[in-house]
């Protein structure tokens, strides 16, 4: 077998010239296996004043494409802490729009990120968790480099196009 990555739509995933009024968005429901619980301990030893913006309880109603990437626009940093994730397209999505993603260095969102590069790669530690997103919110240049450099390796290696034709070739191969 052979793996087959996702991509993302980076027209509809991109940046405006959007107000950053949220500090930290997290993308997921309240379960276990989302993770978080790691953000909420982590957010007792934030120095900062944190604008919290999440999707619980709007799980249970679907949100919408555009919602979410607005929202995704509007986020300093995107939090990404599922436990046992395969791959993930939140960071990718998030990535496409030039938000700065903190995540769990486990699962498949050690296969997107590339830790000082394109986003943070942290244990599931709720310290390290929190020095990290003081870190970023007390270096908006550095982080909007990192958004920066997250926008070119989506749209160069992630988009819809490229991995559509690396699964075509794929395909053909395996019917030879």
């Amino acid at each position: 077998s052979s793996v087959s990555y996702l991509g993302v739509d980076t027209d509809f995933f991109k940046p405006l010239k959007t107000k950053k009024d949220i500090d930290i968005l997290f993308v997921g429901s309240g379960e276990f296996t989302d993770g978080f619980d790691l953000l909420k301990d982590a957010l007792k030893s934030v120095k900062h004043n944190i604008n919290l913006e999440t999707t619980i309880g709007k799980r249970r109603k679907y949100v919408d494409d555009k919602t979410l990437r607005d929202l995704y626009r509007r986020a300093k940093i995107v939090i990404c802490a599922a436990r046992d994730e395969p791959f993930g397209m939140i960071p990718l999505e998030a990535m496409a729009v030039g938000a700065v993603i903190i995540a769990v260095n486990e699962g498949g969102y050690r296969e997107s990120i590339i830790d000082n590069t394109s986003g943070f790669l942290v244990e599931r530690n709720d310290k390290k968790l929190a020095r990290k997103i003081d870190w970023v919110l007390d270096n908006p240049k550095k982080a909007e480099e990192i958004g920066r450099n997250a926008r070119q390796i989506i749209v160069v290696d992630w988009n819809w196009k490229k991995r559509a034709k690396e699964l075509e070739i794929k395909i053909i191969d395996f019917l030879k």
